[in-house]
């Protein structure tokens, strides 16, 4: 054999060994993504059409601020648990914070990182106000907020300038 059919056998071994590890980095994601997806029993309970959230799995980990996408002077923040899941919001100027109920997430492989969507109730006085949708891809975090009484939705973007993912809120 000579020096270029030797090349071409290597990196044809090098490929095959490439996909393979690639192919079970996925499996093992996928297993993972599917243990993360059960919510713990007590999370939540539902009586007369009301929802109450157990304030144990709520615990905030870390606050990421965003900014509307179409007026620059909104501004919310999210409170993230230890397992990346949003338990609370505030708008800026209210004076409380919403509970978040975490209902799925998607995970889309693709791209140079993956995307990640959370689906999210809102609850207000025991009951669902509207839903969240908080979609992630590398360092980009986007938040579409859908209003339970007439379906609008508000678009919000990660403001990197706002200490994202640190210990206190932006506001």
């Amino acid at each position: 054999m000579n020096e270029k059919n030797l090349l071409i056998l290597a990196l044809i071994a090098i490929l095959c060994f490439s996909c393979e590890e690639k192919n079970k980095k996925q499996q093992d994601s996928q297993v993972n993504l599917t243990t993360e997806k059960s919510e713990p029993s007590d999370a939540k309970t539902i009586e007369n059409d009301t929802i109450t959230i157990s304030e144990s799995n709520s615990k905030i980990d870390k606050y990421v601020c965003y900014t509307s996408d179409e007026n620059k002077t909104k501004r919310i923040w999210i409170g993230f648990d230890k397992d990346n899941k949003a338990v609370k919001l505030k708008y800026e100027g209210q004076k409380e914070s919403l509970v978040l109920k975490h209902n799925k997430e998607e995970y889309i492989e693709g791209g140079s990182q993956p995307t990640i969507i959370n689906y999210y109730d809102e609850i207000y006085e025991g009951k669902v106000n509207g839903k969240y949708t908080v979609k992630n891809s590398g360092n980009w975090s986007y938040v579409t907020y859908t209003r339970g009484k007439d379906g609008k939705a508000f678009k919000f973007t990660i403001d990197h300038s706002a200490n994202p993912y640190g210990s206190e809120p932006c506001f």
